[in-house]
Formats: structure tokens, C-alpha cells, sequence
């Protein structure tokens, strides 16, 4: 999908920027304000709100979960990171 475009809360100019709710720290604080670039939508992504859901803990037993652990980089400004 195409790039959620939101009014900057701390912009006083009412234009809008455009950038990805996922590369945010908190993406829940921000209600997007249009869907930008949705030629690129593929053709089932308005249904997936309709769709059968379930938590991540759900699908996945306990002691799985247990074993999981995030290879994900910090954010530049992490002071100190170490692989739990």
C-alpha cells in the first residue's frame, strides 16, 4: 500500500506531510487523514478489515512464544541494545 499522509500535530501549516504510520514511534497517536498512492492498493487489501482475526499469542503456543526474540535494529538514538 501507498504512504499514510496525516497533518503534523506539531505543524502549524495545515499542509500535509506524507510518511509511513509504521516507521513512528507511537503510530496509534496519529489518525490518518487520507491514503496516499493507493494505484499500488493491491486488490484485496479492503477486505482484510472484514477477515477472521486472532492475536499473535493465539496462533502461537506458549513455549514458542517463549523462544521468539527480535533481531530488529534500535532506532539511532538507542543509548545501549543487546539481543535479549
Amino acid at each position: 500500500m501507498g504512504i499514510w499522509t496525516a497533518r503534523a500535530p506539531w505543524c502549524h501549516d495545515p499542509a500535509r506531510i506524507g510518511f509511513s504510520l509504521g516507521s513512528l514511534d507511537d503510530p496509534a497517536a496519529v489518525v490518518p487523514q487520507i491514503a496516499f498512492g493507493t494505484e499500488s492498493k493491491l486488490p484485496w487489501a479492503d477486505g482484510v478489515p472484514g477477515l477472521p482475526a486472532s492475536t499473535t499469542e493465539g496462533d502461537i503456543p506458549a513455549e514458542r512464544m517463549e523462544q521468539l526474540r527480535s533481531l530488529q535494529h534500535p532506532d539511532h538514538d538507542t543509548d545501549g541494545w543487546t539481543l535479549a
